[in-house]
């Protein structure tokens, strides 16, 4: 991840033009992350707190991955679009599915842990037994 995003961030000159470095998604990607370990630790003992955590958290969610279309590779956009309206209608486990990619890609570019090991993905299977 590190090697492609020093490649796909760097400045670019065209004569004396350049243009401002991309930002890296992997602080984005890191947010996710945050973000469904916030619902992991959630009290479902409390219905209506989880619930309150649950909304602001799918919230939090949609906006990252919006900020990551902005950033990220053009090749995940469309798994980026599956994740946002999945989890923007609460299909946890369909929205894990679409994030396959944006992990095999953070695991390479950021340095993050093996594709299906990330707290986000994990943390879908707990959300959807909450749930349930």
């Amino acid at each position: 991840m590190v090697a492609c995003l020093g490649a796909c961030s760097g400045n670019s000159a065209a004569g004396n033009r350049s243009t401002a470095p991309k930002a890296s998604p992997c602080p984005l990607v890191a947010q996710l992350d945050q973000t469904a370990a916030t619902v992991a630790r959630a009290d479902v003992s409390d219905p209506a707190a989880f619930q309150l955590t649950l909304a602001a958290a799918v919230d939090r969610y949609v906006a990252t991955v919006r900020a990551l279309q902005r950033v990220a590779p053009e090749n995940l956009r469309p798994d980026l679009d599956r994740m946002e309206a999945a989890v923007h209608q609460y299909r946890f486990e369909d929205a894990a599915s679409a994030r396959a990619s944006l992990d095999a890609f953070a695991a390479s570019a950021c340095g993050t842990r093996a594709p299906g090991a990330s707290a986000g993905s994990n943390t879908v299977s707990t959300t959807t037994a909450a749930r349930s």
